[in-house]
């Protein structure tokens, strides 16, 4: 029913769900989703809030209520809040932890995603997910070395696995040693030839090693036995990219939107041609396409933020401002968006700046 837009016939088939299984997460999400849809955020939280409050160690629902808020534009420090929440209740549960861990990598802070996986792999020590994440975590806080240990450690328990071997790929690549990279993305390669990590290793090791064509032509064999698919045009936009080839960067990238999915990796190749048009110098071509996205996606709260910075970057204060009010019309706890309006109405010297700013700070202090 939702597929075919039907929104009021799955309301009450969820709805039903719920009567014959009051504590039914998935009819929840589902419902939470609509709520979101609808404008009604607050009613989407409650009904993760209530199943909590009736039992306070539901892992699923908790994760499921930090997810929602994070799509809403919660700022990452209350997310996280949330999710040590759920750490502390559920300590032997590793979905929680690796959860945490994935929330502090997305949000930049590589160390304390570092401290909470060793926190997570002291309570977990067998669990390979949680060892990935570990090395993931020392890759972000700069410690390569401890990072190449872990994944080589990963390997040496899953010889067959691949990712094991792309992931410490990217610790030798952190570490400056491009051989030792390129080594173990062979050896990815020769237990699965067509594992799109390893490719992607490959190639972008060949840009760095000054051989972008090499890189080209992997990208452009993934095409080849996957044409319909986002990955292999996407990767060429972003070789383009590392070369400053902007208009070619920006073709690759129309390719794979074509091909691409309306998700969260859409709006990040929409982004990317965006700015591939822009640094090309093609502004009437970057507007069309802005135009285009927003047009089939009016709820996209991460593009909107996207094209606020553009317009700020660019000194189009009103502009700007602009954007940046559209996204909280859609997300009204975003953070971000609230502090750079307020720093637009000051540089603008409009009244309301103080009280804006002070509104950011009670929700991110």
């Amino acid at each position: 029913q939702a597929l075919r837009k039907d929104y009021t016939g799955a309301r009450a088939s969820l709805e039903k769900a719920l009567v014959r299984q009051p504590n039914n997460l998935q009819a929840m999400i589902g419902l939470a989703a609509l709520d979101v849809q609808a404008g009604r955020s607050p009613a989407a939280r409650k009904r993760f809030e209530d199943l909590i409050k009736a039992e306070p160690q539901n892992a699923p629902a908790r994760l499921a209520l930090a997810e929602l808020d994070r799509r809403l534009g919660a700022p990452d420090a209350a997310v996280v809040s949330q999710l040590k929440d759920t750490v502390r209740i559920n300590p032997s549960d590793p979905r929680p932890q690796l959860a945490l861990v994935e929330q502090l990598l997305a949000s930049g802070d590589g160390p304390a995603a570092q401290a909470a996986a060793q926190d997570a792999a002291a309570a977990l020590p067998n669990d390979l997910a949680v060892m990935d994440a570990l090395g993931r975590a020392q890759l972000a806080a700069g410690d390569s070395q401890r990072a190449i240990s872990t994944f080589k450690r990963l390997a040496a328990q899953q010889p067959k696995n691949p990712l094991h071997l792309a992931r410490l790929a990217d610790a030798h690549v952190a570490g400056k040693d491009t051989a030792a990279a390129g080594q173990a993305l062979r050896q990815a390669l020769q237990i699965q030839p067509d594992h799109l990590m390893s490719q992607r290793g490959l190639a972008l090791l060949a840009v760095k090693e000054k051989r972008p064509q090499d890189g080209l032509t992997i990208a452009r064999s993934i095409q080849k036995r996957l044409p319909k698919d986002a990955v292999g045009f996407a990767l060429e936009g972003e070789l383009e990219g590392l070369s400053a080839n902007w208009p070619a960067a920006a073709a690759a990238y129309a390719q794979a939107l074509q091909r691409g999915p309306a998700t969260h990796q859409g709006t990040e190749l929409a982004i990317k041609q965006h700015l591939s048009l822009v640094r090309a110098g093609k502004l009437p071509e970057a507007e069309r396409a802005a135009a285009d996205w927003r047009k089939a996606h009016p709820q996209d709260g991460l593009f909107l933020y996207h094209l606020g910075d553009v317009a700020a970057g660019a000194k189009d204060w009103p502009k700007a401002e602009a954007l940046y009010r559209s996204v909280l019309a859609l997300q009204p706890r975003h953070a971000a968006a609230m502090n750079n309006i307020a720093w637009l109405m000051a540089t603008q010297r409009k009244p309301g700046a103080a009280a804006m700013a002070e509104q950011a700070l009670a929700i991110l202090p």
